[in-house]
């Protein structure tokens, strides 16, 4: 397809612009479901971050899983306050 649209250059630019700017694609609106999910998987890894937490003094490498576990559990309550925040009207 690229070959054929290099040949139509015009054109191309045209469709590329359509497809980027169009205003009738919208973000998709929150889930609650998914929100609730979200919710669940974070205080699961909460759990396995104060496991690992509990374990590093008899062995030092689990601080990385601490880290980790953290990053995504907040990752993932992010994801699921946007989830389950009410839209404005």
């Amino acid at each position: 397809m690229l070959c054929q649209l290099s040949y139509a250059p015009r054109v191309a630019r045209r469709l590329y612009r359509w497809r980027l700017y169009s205003p009738a694609v919208a973000p998709p609106p929150p889930r609650p479901s998914l929100g609730a999910l979200f919710f669940v998987l974070a205080i699961v890894f909460a759990g396995i971050a104060a496991a690992a937490a509990e374990a590093v003094d008899e062995e030092p490498g689990l601080l990385v899983v601490v880290v980790a576990a953290v990053a995504i559990g907040v990752w993932l309550l992010t994801l699921a306050a946007r989830n389950l925040r009410r839209r404005r009207p």
